[in-house]
């Protein structure tokens, strides 16, 4: 679980070091609960940092409750920073 911006920017340098490229990020950011499974800070540092990174970034149809629309834009941005992204939208 990536849930910190200290651990997301890690394994995004990681990455990075690695050349990885094809990373598949799958951002669940809230539980089934409704709990929050993401720090406020990691959740910048997953759209700032590790989403340009991903080939392919996986979403669930129905947004968080943690998720806000410009998360969502910015998400969107962040993923296609990358000519080979692709957002896969699925249901729950």
């Amino acid at each position: 679980m990536l849930s910190s911006a200290e651990i997301i920017a890690t394994v995004a340098e990681r990455i990075r070091h690695w050349r990885l490229d094809r990373l598949v990020v799958d951002p669940v950011m809230v539980a089934a609960s409704g709990d929050r499974l993401l720090r406020e800070d990691a959740v910048q540092a997953l759209i700032g940092d590790l989403l340009p990174l991903a080939a392919l970034l996986t979403r669930i149809s129905l947004k968080p409750k943690c998720w806000s629309v410009a998360d969502s834009q910015a998400t969107t941005r962040s993923a296609r920073l990358r000519e080979t992204s692709s957002i896969l939208v699925r249901e729950p």
